[in-house]
């Protein structure tokens, strides 16, 4: 769940490494994912990052978060 997954586990995705991760993270912090599609917004994944672990992503139902 990429609204929940720590940088750990982040990292196991397909082209996703630490730094990658923390942005995932950082985006969170204002924000979360309303579907997969939506971490294209994340500096650095591309649809194509997206497109090659779909299978194994998925946004859990949030809010979004106050600034």
């Amino acid at each position: 769940d990429i609204n929940k997954a720590n940088a750990t586990e982040l990292q196991t995705l397909n082209g996703v490494g630490a730094k990658k991760a923390q942005a995932i993270i950082e985006f969170r912090k204002t924000s979360c994912f309303k579907n997969v599609d939506a971490l294209s917004g994340v500096k650095g994944i591309s649809t194509k990052t997206i497109e090659k672990n779909r299978k194994n992503l998925k946004a859990s139902k949030c809010k979004a978060k106050r600034k």
